[in-house]
């Protein structure tokens, strides 16, 4: 199907990790997108940041999923979704 560019945007903090990131996948429909790293912001819920990650909408629904690899994730306090057409 037909598929349109976007601009996930997220708002996260996250406290010191022994290396300065953590990753995670992304995933749309089930289907992994891309590996996401959240770089540390200093302290976890009071140091902000926000990460953009380019994405493909498909026509139709879109189930975006964000799974932490590392033992420990990023505090996320908003996600939203910019359409770049």
């Amino acid at each position: 199907g037909a598929t349109h560019d976007a601009v996930l945007k997220i708002r996260y903090s996250q406290g010191l990790t022994p290396s300065g990131t953590t990753r995670a996948e992304l995933t749309n429909n089930g289907n992994a997108v891309c590996v996401i790293e959240f770089h540390d912001t200093g302290s976890e819920n009071s140091d902000w940041t926000e990460l953009e990650v380019p994405v493909k909408l498909l026509s139709g629904a879109n189930n975006l999923s964000i799974r932490i690899l590392d033992k420990k994730g990023p505090s996320i306090d908003s996600i939203s979704i910019r359409s770049t057409r």
